[in-house]
């Protein structure tokens, strides 16, 4: 006679259920199914002498997985979730949360006054993208001495450009002394929720303005790695404006932690390709060179203004997708990466690894769970992967 062994069912919604199985076989609530009639005394009655010791009555019910794998405890198997990431703008329902990190030092006049003389064109182009945008603005200098300071919002997250516009024409410029500022910290403390309202289901961008290398934060100050956690943290990506040349390694490094790169490539010299030393090339970081007061630089059709639109708009039509897991009772999964930003309508896959953490010297155990993909910060799923384990029993 077969003995009935334990197993763990993955229903709809992520709920997990327990109950036993015979040998080789397990049992499904299927009107369809045959059934050993030899187990059943009567409608849904099971022998007790077939029921081993501290089992308790099985649930027969099992829904069919996707993906299905056996595994002892240490041993490790690796699957794959596929889907399309949303296209177009819609990939951003909620709207764009755009906020100027703005250097304020004395050589930094003319490039703010050239952004001032330009918001009307940055503001109208980016409206392109989704007519819900707010915007704001920090300022930053450097961390002590005269008339410097570490960082200072002016101008909190709204959709009334005028408030952008009387804070950049209110800006005075000064302070700074030796070359490198606080960018770190006007990055950090602009990334954070007490200092601006970011929406939590927003496109969240922010647009670093500087002549200068970041300094090393002294004591008491955000580090560089606590400013790129922060941004991480809300999925803010950096547009890098890069005037007179100073500031480029520093800003690609950025780009290259918070993962704010040109996936296609950006045309910057109007030539048809983005092969040129002066364009963007694909995977390139969204840092743009501009001259001391703002214009393009030599080869480049690029000004502070046309900078910000491109860099803007090229995160805005991307998707940041992520991938996780419901119910995983036994903590069996793990994601070498767990985001990737693609084009809106590109094919998106991860790979996710399965590691056996479930055995038992009586019964065959069966655990299940969901691997989810679905755009960051969204409630809609992009696709659904239900995975079953099957522990073999040791004998």
């Amino acid at each position: 006679m077969h003995g009935l062994r334990p197993v763990i069912v993955l229903l709809s919604f992520g709920l997990v259920f327990f109950g036993c199985e015979r040998d080789g076989m397990i049992s499904v609530t299927d009107p369809g199914a045959p059934l050993d009639n030899s187990l059943i005394t009567s409608p849904n009655t099971i022998k007790p002498d077939v029921i081993p010791a501290g089992c308790g009555r099985p649930d027969q019910a099992i829904i069919p997985s996707d993906q299905e794998f056996t595994l002892i405890i240490g041993q490790s198997r690796t699957g794959e979730i596929c889907g399309v990431a949303p296209d177009g703008p819609t990939v951003v329902p909620s709207g764009l949360d755009l906020v100027f990190i703005l250097d304020t030092t004395g050589s930094m006049s003319a490039p703010s006054v050239n952004v001032l003389n330009q918001l009307d064109q940055i503001a109208s182009s980016v409206a392109a993208l989704t007519p819900n945008v707010q915007y704001g603005l920090v300022t930053f200098r450097d961390y002590t001495g005269g008339l410097n300071y570490s960082f200072r919002v002016d101008s909190q997250l709204s959709s009334n450009i005028e408030n952008l516009r009387t804070s950049l024409a209110s800006q005075t410029f000064g302070g700074g002394g030796d070359a490198p500022e606080s960018a770190i910290e006007g990055l950090y403390q602009g990334s954070r929720l007490n200092r601006i309202s970011w929406r939590e289901t927003s496109s969240k961008v922010v647009v670093l303005i500087t002549d200068n290398p970041f300094k090393v934060p002294p004591a008491g100050y955000a580090s560089f790695e606590a400013m790129v956690d922060s941004l991480n943290e809300r999925n803010i990506k950096v547009v890098g404006i890069n005037v007179d040349r100073r500031a480029r390694a520093h800003m690609e490094s950025l780009a290259e932690a918070t993962d704010s790169k040109s996936l296609e490539g950006i045309d910057l010299n109007s030539d048809g390709d983005v092969t040129d030393s002066v364009d963007i090339a694909p995977g390139g970081a969204l840092v743009f060179n501009v001259d001391a007061s703002g214009n393009p630089t030599a080869g480049s059709t690029a000004d502070i203004a046309r900078a910000i639109v491109n860099g803007v708009t090229d995160i805005f039509y991307n998707a940041s997708i992520e991938v996780s897991v419901n119910a995983d009772a036994f903590g069996m999964v793990s994601f070498p990466v767990q985001n990737k930003t693609v084009p809106g309508g590109q094919r998106v896959c991860f790979d996710f690894h399965v590691t056996g953490k479930m055995a038992s010297e009586c019964f065959r155990k069966v655990a299940g769970f969901e691997i989810v993909m679905r755009k960051t910060g969204a409630l809609d799923l992009i696709e659904t992967e239900k995975i079953t384990v099957i522990a073999p029993r040791v004998e």
